[in-house]
């Protein structure tokens, strides 16, 4: 497993270094000192055909730079923020942790499909846990380890896979789960619905529910899904939904 690490300070750098070595066994490590030098070799390898080139299609044509990167933000020349957006624009997959010491930046690390994002200094169980987690993602799910809600749907039992769900409405008692491919309506509660899908989802009014994972962007009184969809924002719940995303994004 490929892990590159970008970070101009290098005591910071080397601890995060010992850190993994001393956990896993199984790392290929490589360190950068700026976001320019990185940026760089991503470059050089994408011209070799060995990171993708397309942005347009969003198909990997090659293998991403690495498996997961742990990128500062705050760096001389370019941030971490620009490096990253840099490598999506072109088409590159690879998981993304970012480390920063303003908690006010979360907002710019979902823009770029930010895995976790961490506070300096860094916590060494939160960092852990952030890489297990992210090896998890990397590893096949196997069956027993995915979540699903059933519904009665049309006079039958049906079941949905929870991280299929992009979000959830409901009008005079009757709920619409959006899934990536389909919608499904029933009758029910969604305080219920809310309960049974349990963590990473979030009503942000008593109309909706919403899955974190499909979030693409947000406002005091919007918040913009990746299906398109636009949903309203409680004024009461915008100080819960930030701190409970930046949760989630943190993780």
């Amino acid at each position: 497993m490929r892990v590159v690490i970008c970070e101009d300070e290098k005591h910071i750098a080397d601890a995060i270094r010992s850190r993994l070595e001393k956990r896993y066994d199984d790392l290929e490590i490589e360190i950068y000192y700026s976001g320019n030098d990185m940026i760089s070799a991503f470059e050089k390898k994408a011209e070799r055909g060995d990171v993708p080139l397309s942005a347009s299609s969003h198909k990997k044509i090659h293998e991403n730079f690495a498996d997961i990167i742990i990128l500062d933000v705050v760096m001389p020349g370019m941030d971490g923020f620009d490096v990253a957006k840099k490598m999506r624009d072109k088409g590159d997959g690879s998981i993304i942790i970012f480390l920063t010491g303003n908690e006010g930046q979360v907002y710019e690390a979902f823009k770029v499909e930010a895995f976790r994002y961490l506070i300096k200094p860094i916590d060494n169980d939160k960092f852990i846990e952030a890489m297990d987690a992210a090896r998890g993602k990397l590893s096949c799910v196997t069956p027993d380890q995915e979540r699903y809600i059933f519904i009665q749907n049309n006079g039958a039992l049906t079941k949905i896979k929870t991280d299929s769900i992009v979000m959830a409405e409901t009008y005079n008692r009757k709920i619409t789960i959006h899934t990536l491919d389909s919608d499904y309506d029933y009758y029910g509660k969604m305080s219920d619905l809310l309960e049974d899908l349990g963590e990473g989802f979030f009503n942000p009014h008593r109309s909706y529910v919403i899955n974190f994972r499909y979030v693409s962007g947000y406002d005091s009184h919007l918040i913009k899904m990746e299906n398109g969809a636009d949903v309203v924002m409680s004024r009461r719940k915008y100080s819960e939904f930030v701190k409970v995303y930046t949760e989630y994004l943190r993780r």
